[in-house]
């Protein structure tokens, strides 16, 4: 194996300076007659928006948009953006302070656009303005006013009719804007060259990083460069650390190729740059490294698949093996006038649809919103009762979609989802009972059911009535009841069963699947089902965006989603788990993605690796292993599987008899090699497959030896 200081060594640079390479920073900068910046201190900004808030390294915090070099007001780039943008990264405003945000806009024409900061628990905005942009750079500020308690938001520039360019942006604290300076003296990003957005890899695809610098001051400036490369077991894989002399406002890039790892799984880059005083600047990034994919087979059928995935991140999620999702058709969008189809709308539902076909993602169609002339009441967000009058044309509605599509959707969902939530909050507003309300939620259903299977006799509708994990954890009360009302049209249950609480921080309390009792949630759902196909339509966990990538929540989102998987499995007649979420939901600062776009988590690569094991698994069994270590074993065609972990998250070790007829896989999808037989077991499952059936490979680890640690009691007897 080669040493790291050879693989150092082996770094690709695609800009190189033979003298740079091999010159410390402070000859460097006398060599270049440039200051060698000491610490961040020598670069006094209030701008709370980190990296290059002027795109000359790329699209910094923003989602959208496309790098521009024709126009700037500062630097050589700015971002161009059609009608809007808005930031990946949320912003906290603390309590009782008020700030600024302001940006340079310039537009194709004259028009308007809206600033604001949306809130991430999507009640309305931190603060919103709309300004009149010009054909010529100016600056425009937004003043968002204290509020009394923490807040988190995004930022946003929305709203425009056409093309426009931002460019030097700033969200400082205070009541009046500073003068525009970037957060940082010297911005570094990188930019990782992936076959697919979302940085997922296959075995043997070249990994290359390219380090784009820019020097923000007003004189030639020395730092260092400094990267390193952790896989999921924090062994350093590669680094390095390059001095780099940037003339004033002058950028360059420098382009990293690694080695080929070995390992599959999620690798987190550390980078930054460096003065004579220390770290001035420092960011994490990630990829991962998954095996392709199994085919789907219909006789298996697969139990993966996300709730919903957003339009950018298709590939990605058929390269990590996801196999189901979900494709909306918003009644509020087809049909904003009665009667009539605005098809362009209808055909952009369409368009991901062939899209998610063709790579090998099965669909189902699920009807949402309604549109301000059928609802109830006038909602923002079109999420409005429908209205009695209105139920022809949403039966309408539905037939004309499953007709266009039947072809390709076999699955439809009625409108709604979380209706026990739904029904209170309707009752609530409309001063109604709840009683009135399910009434109307099974007139939905009917009507829905009826124009579904007018389009096409053999499709299957349904998962009306679908349940929040209150509902789930309470034994179903409000399911059973809307059974009663419209489960004769209802081919299918899906629910949404989640724990509670459920995003992970340090030191935060989360309930596991197993305190859930997810097993018990998920047969007597199957119970209730009786014949209708019953799935879970909605699960997952979140995780604080200020927790590190690589960090124990982190780990733990990955083992909660593995366990849930390995439970669902367990119960034979849940046929798909839709994982939430490939899209940037965000709850009180924690975010169901399993991306922090463009960067996977480690729940990514760890979705992959169990998709490779339990695919094609059936006739489950639970191993009798005691309270301690739980333990489930499948048939598989090629032999059996067995999945071993603690709920408690302790480490226990086991002792395996017939090491040599198991091959075990960590979380990741690598082999582990049994110490003397000896494994260690935690909260994070390992798997065991073996070609020998599945009764052999139960007896083999319910005959193993579980070595619990010993617990220390002390007992203190008091006087009699």
């Amino acid at each position: 194996m080669r040493s790291m200081k050879a693989k150092v060594a082996a770094i690709v640079l695609a800009w190189t300076v033979a003298a740079a390479a091999a010159t410390p920073a402070a000859k460097l900068a006398a060599t270049h007659k440039a200051t060698e910046l000491a610490t961040a201190g020598d670069w006094i900004s209030s701008n709370l928006i980190p990296g290059d808030p002027s795109f000359e390294t790329g699209r910094g915090v923003w989602r959208n948009g496309s790098l521009d070099e024709s126009t700037a007001f500062d630097g050589k780039r700015s971002l161009k953006v059609r009608r809007g943008v808005r930031s990946w990264k949320i912003f906290f405003l603390e309590p009782n302070v008020p700030y600024v945000f302001s940006c340079y806009l310039k537009s194709e024409k004259p028009g308007g656009v809206f600033l604001s900061l949306p809130k991430t628990n999507w009640a309305g905005t931190a603060g919103k303005r709309w300004v009149e942009m010009d054909t010529r750079w100016k600056r425009y500020e937004l003043k968002i006013p204290a509020g009394d308690r923490r807040q988190s938001a995004w930022l946003a520039v929305e709203g425009a009719s056409g093309n426009f360019w931002l460019d030097a942006c700033q969200l400082e604290k205070g009541e009046e804007m500073t003068p525009y300076r970037a957060a940082e003296p010297v911005s570094v990003a990188e930019k990782i060259e992936s076959p697919v957005a979302g940085k997922v890899f296959y075995p043997g695809e070249p990994v290359k990083i390219t380090f784009s610098l820019f020097n923000h001051r007003n004189e030639k400036t020395v730092v260092t460069l400094s990267y390193k490369v952790r896989d999921y077991y924090h062994t350093v894989v590669q680094a390095g650390r390059v001095p780099v002399a940037l003339g004033p406002k002058e950028g360059l890039n420098r382009t990293v190729l690694l080695d080929e790892l070995a390992k599959k799984g999620f690798y987190v880059i550390k980078y930054g740059i460096a003065g004579a005083g220390g770290p001035i600047a420092e960011h994490t990034a990630s990829f991962c490294i998954v095996a392709h994919p199994l085919p789907y087979s219909s006789e298996d059928g697969s139990l993966f698949g996300l709730s919903s995935v957003a339009s950018g991140r298709v590939p990605a999620a058929a390269r990590i093996g996801v196999k189901w999702t979900e494709v909306h058709f918003y009644w509020s969008r087809i049909e904003k006038e009665k009667g009539r189809l605005d098809e362009e709308a209808l055909a952009s539902s369409e368009r991901r649809v062939e899209r998610l076909l063709n790579l090998g993602i099965n669909v189902m169609g699920r009807i949402s919103r309604t549109p301000k002339w059928a609802g109830e009441y006038d909602d923002p967000l079109n999420r409005a009762l429908i209205k009695e009058e209105a139920l022809p044309f949403y039966e309408e509605f539905v037939y004309r979609i499953v007709t266009r599509n039947k072809d390709k959707i076999h699955f439809w969902l009625n409108w709604g989802g979380e209706d026990d939530l739904s029904v209170k909050r309707y009752a609530e507003k409309m001063g109604k009972p709840q009683e009135w309300v399910m009434e109307r939620f099974a007139k939905i259903m009917r009507a829905g059911y009826r124009g579904a299977k007018r389009a096409d006799p053999t499709c299957e509708y349904g998962a009306g009535g679908q349940p929040s994990g209150v509902d789930c954890s309470q034994g179903y009360p409000f399911t059973q009841r809307m059974l009663a009302l419209g489960g004769e049209w209802n081919d299918m249950l899906g629910i949404d069963c989640y724990t509670w609480p459920r995003s992970f921080k340090e030191g935060a309390k989360v309930q596991s699947p197993e305190e859930l009792g997810f097993t018990k949630v998920l047969e007597e759902a199957v119970r209730m089902a009786g014949e209708r196909r019953c799935f879970i339509a909605e699960y997952g966990f979140a995780v604080a965006m200020d927790e590190p990538m690589d960090g124990r929540s982190s780990r733990m989102h990955a083992d909660y989603m593995a366990r849930s998987f390995l439970l669902a499995a367990s119960v034979p007649r849940i046929k798909h788990l839709l994982w939430f979420a490939c899209w940037p939901c965000v709850e009180g600062g924690a975010s169901y993605d399993m991306w922090r776009w463009p960067n996977p988590l480690p729940v990514v690569p760890a979705y992959s690796a169990l998709a490779q094991v339990l695919t094609g698994a059936r006739n489950p069994r639970e191993l009798p292993l005691g309270g301690v270590v739980k333990g489930h074993c499948f048939e598989k065609k090629t032999g059996s599987l067995a999945a071993l972990w603690v709920p408690a998250n302790k480490e226990v070790g086991i002792e395996l008899g017939q090491t040599a007829k198991v091959r075990v896989l960590d979380i990741m999808g690598n082999d582990v090699q049994p110490d003397g037989g000896k494994l260690n077991l935690s909260g994070s499952p390992l798997y065991l497959l073996s070609e020998m059936p599945a009764s052999a490979l139960a007896q083999v680890v319910t005959e193993a030896v579980i070595d619990l640690q010993p617990v220390v009691v002390a007992l203190q007897i008091a006087d009699l």
